[in-house]
């Protein structure tokens, strides 16, 4: 059984337009790691070691756009609240990243400012609604999805 005051507060026979937000809010961040500061492409290759060019930089994010814009296609469709908790977990860890890489860098990572009012809210609260209302089993499914892919984009970055 659902939780009526989280069902109360979207529609209640589809995940609802709200969903948008996830890429907007990548516009949002992609526009700040692109051109705030020196680049998300040249601050990584800077404290990392990476090899990360800006063209690398501008495909990787054009597949990830492309990517939620069809997870959220999907789950306004389908209903698929595990992938609504792996879109949220990822900019919610994405937000977490840039915050923690600024603190231990003592830099500014570009994106910082869009993961940290932008994506950690819209990923923490939507995870807190949806283990609200979830089977944990679907949850924590949704959860493995947004680490896994995350590594997965993480390692495509530093290996470029």
């Amino acid at each position: 059984m659902q939780n009526k005051s989280f069902e109360s507060s979207f529609p209640k026979s589809d995940i609802g337009l709200w969903v948008w937000l996830f890429p907007i809010t990548y516009l949002i961040h992609l526009g700040e790691e692109y051109f705030g500061g020196e680049g998300f492409a040249a601050w990584i290759n800077r404290v990392a070691g990476a090899n990360f060019s800006v063209r690398d930089f501008l495909v990787l994010n054009a597949i990830g756009l492309m990517f939620m814009s069809v997870g959220v296609v999907l789950l306004r469709k389908n209903s698929w609240r595990w992938l609504l908790v792996g879109l949220s977990g990822v900019v919610a860890i994405n937000g977490l990243l840039h915050f923690f890489g600024s603190l231990l860098t003592r830099s500014y990572s570009p994106g910082l400012i869009s993961g940290v009012l932008c994506w950690l809210p819209l990923g923490l609260a939507t995870l807190f609604c949806q283990w609200k209302v979830m089977a944990r089993k679907s949850f924590f499914t949704g959860i493995a999805f947004a680490f896994g892919l995350h590594a997965i984009v993480s390692l495509l970055a530093l290996w470029a």
